[in-house]
């Protein structure tokens, strides 16, 4: 009864907590709904929740066609539709159908609760193996961890909130399985199989099905040493095709796709012909140091490298259930060597490692008293080292308590997406950074030419190099000339051996440009004001020297006069008398100020003949600032969205919303 008491409050006190930490950003929310809300509806926090959202939608109006061609996603080559269609998709429009609601609006209730779901499986698995301990401060951890907490939140429709949960509860049935003698192990083996190919259904990455498949015969191979009983091998047969053999088949390709792409080309400067690699300038791929990442995951670097010790100890005393969560494990230890994406992974083991040295002293102090097997003792014993690890683990992720999880974008931009419906033609093409790219099709219903799921591709690269031309003609040129020949065109030119230096010159000379039936809008931002200087590397790239130039804008926030000369921006204090810009202990020569009034004038001062530009920009939500050097003052981004000064003859200001969005349509 103590033991079974015992794991109640192991699985609740993680589950209580995870929840009270997310639901806690809604109470916030909602009591400041114009910062959070637009209207009526939330803005999802994640920018592949709204790539979800329109899936749901578009599955229960009939739209969705699996394995057809998406017309909204990589214009002009498109996409086709996941087949099957997601099931997050299809979990989260079923609820939103039956509730009346959006689906943003659901997305803050129920991905807090399929997040904590893991917390059953976790605790389970390690109190089977016999380190309980391990189980509560891994599922501990995990949910208030700064590397799970913000994929996992309020408004962040994602499978990173079921991603953990499958993992461990599959891994929790095979384990049950292989240990069980009586009949109800067809049980245990028949719900891993069909939760293996939920699973799929879920993430959709088939080689992770593989990898466990090849980790649970390792596991039962070495288990019987290799004397399979009909059981067994029933039970093989059993899981495999519940868990669905065409989906094995398909993991040999998408794992092989999987480790060039996180682990090999994560650090590479260029890919695919010369073209520069997009990777490097994606968060979530970028590589944390042992500090940075401990700091992460536990929020202190010395319980981080405790956790990786007792993790170690485990892994050598229980080294063979621990076959049955490698895949997960060597997930969990990319972000070591590659890319943070997968921190997630890791969390939860260095929880594991920090609980395991717990139940390690635990075993040696009841050895060394020579103590027999005493349910109270453990009971008491467990309880202390639980306060423990909750008071520790509390303490040094006190800032997961503090963080509020914010929307991808302000409220004004939604409405500026769904406006696109009334501003552009049913078959119109947005031209537009990436990270855009779901929330144009999700709002407005709009094809675009890259978004987050198609980003990693010369496509991107000559978006970049839009932005950051100086003149229109040749910017006009690039934007058609994608839209005529698209990737395939460009791989098309590669394939001949023609080098990207000759295929970029051939864009901007306009060489490959066809008649093009759909009109295409530019659309500019809010949320590129502080990318564009990693806009600016790609744009600028050097393909001799694989580099593009860095540290040539700033966005300084917004603006007020001190004085009529001088300017604070945030931390900068601009001395338009002296001529300087300040940072702290840092000055710069200021060489000349733009100053975009409200009535749509552009002012000019030139001060030294060398130095940083300062443009400002007066609108309807305030001054914004901006330094720069002189190749991005001459660059599209600056003079067509923060100056409006653009050239008629190649395009149209269709919308004027600065910062939140300015529109053009590209002239033919």
């Amino acid at each position: 009864m103590l033991t079974k008491f015992k794991m109640f409050l192991f699985i609740f006190i993680p589950i209580l907590i995870g929840l009270y930490v997310r639901f806690d950003d809604l109470k916030i929310w909602l009591k400041n709904k114009h910062f959070y809300f637009f209207k009526d509806r939330a803005i999802f926090t994640g920018n592949d929740s709204f790539f979800f959202a329109r899936y749901a939608e578009e599955y229960f109006s009939g739209k969705y066609k699996p394995g057809e061609p998406d017309f909204l996603r990589n214009v002009p080559d498109f996409l086709p539709y996941w087949d099957p269609v997601p099931l997050l998709s299809v979990l989260s429009g079923f609820i939103s159908k039956l509730q009346g609601d959006y689906i943003e609006n659901i997305s803050l209730w129920l991905i807090p609760i399929l997040s904590v779901l893991f917390v059953i499986p976790m605790v389970l698995f390690f109190k089977r193996i016999g380190y309980p301990l391990a189980g509560f401060s891994g599922a501990l951890l995990t949910v208030i961890s700064l590397a799970y907490l913000p994929r996992t939140s309020i408004g962040r429709l994602d499978t990173d909130s079921l991603n953990l949960f499958f993992p461990f509860a599959i891994a929790l049935f095979l384990l049950l399985f292989s240990y069980e003698r009586k009949n109800i192990k067809y049980l245990y083996i028949s719900l891993a199989g069909i939760l293996a190919n939920l699973y799929m259904w879920w993430y959709q990455q088939p080689s992770l099905l593989l990898a466990i498949v090849i980790s649970f015969l390792i596991f039962l191979t070495i288990e019987r040493k290799l004397k399979f009983s009909k059981d067994d091998l029933i039970g093989i047969g059993v899981f495999l095709l519940l868990a669905n053999p065409m989906n094995l088949f398909k993991g040999i390709s998408n794992a092989i796709y999987k480790i060039q792409s996180y682990v090999f080309l994560a650090g590479e400067k260029a890919v695919q012909g010369g073209f520069p690699n997009i990777q490097q300038w994606v968060t979530e791929l970028e590589h944390y140091d042992f500090s940075r990442l401990g700091k992460l995951i536990v929020g202190n670097e010395f319980l981080f490298g405790l956790g990786l010790f007792g993790l170690l100890l485990l892994i050598v005393n229980k080294w063979k259930p621990f076959i049955l969560l490698l895949p997960f494990l060597v997930l969990g230890f990319i972000p070591l060597i590659g890319a943070m994406r997968f921190s997630m992974y890791l969390v939860p083991f260095i929880g594991i490692g920090i609980g395991a040295i717990f139940d390690f002293l635990i075993q040696k102090f009841k050895e060394k008293k020579a103590l027999e097997e005493n349910n109270k003792l453990n009971f008491g014993l467990s309880l202390i080292s639980a306060a423990i690890i909750l008071g520790l683990l509390l303490y040094t992720n006190k800032y997961s308590f503090a963080f509020v999880i914010k929307p991808k974008f302000p409220p004004p931009l939604a409405g500026d997406f769904l406006s696109l419906k009334e501003k552009t033609e049913e078959n119109a093409w947005i031209w537009t950074w990436w990270s855009e790219g779901y929330m144009v099709e999700y709002y407005g219903n709009r094809g675009v030419f890259v978004d987050p799921g198609s980003q990693f591709t010369p496509k991107t690269y000559f978006i970049a190099l839009s932005y950051s031309i100086d003149k229109p003609y040749l910017a006009k040129n690039t934007i058609l000339s994608i839209a005529s020949v698209g990737l395939k065109g460009i791989k098309e030119e590669l394939n001949k051996g023609i080098p990207p230096e000759k295929i970029k010159e051939n864009v901007l000379k306009g060489k490959y440009i066809k008649d093009v039936k759909n009109p295409i809008y530019w659309l500019f931002t809010i949320r590129s004001l502080a990318a564009f200087d990693g806009i600016n590397k790609i744009g600028t790239w050097n393909f001799k020297l694989q580099n593009g130039l860095e540290k040539q804008y700033q966005y300084i926030g917004r603006c007020k006069n001190l004085s009529r000369t001088k300017i604070l921006c945030s931390v900068w204090k601009i001395d338009l008398k002296e001529g300087i810009v300040k940072a702290g202990n840092k000055y710069y020569p200021l060489k000349a100020i733009y100053f975009k009034t409200s009535k749509g004038e552009i002012k000019k001062g030139i001060y030294n003949q060398k130095g940083l530009n300062l443009v400002l920009v007066n609108s309807n939500y305030g001054a914004f600032g901006f330094l720069m050097y002189d190749q991005p003052l001459r660059s599209m981004f600056t003079q067509m969205y923060l100056l409006r000064n653009f050239d008629r003859e190649n395009f149209e200001l269709v919308y004027d919303n600065f910062p939140f969005s300015v529109l053009y349509k590209v002239k033919k």
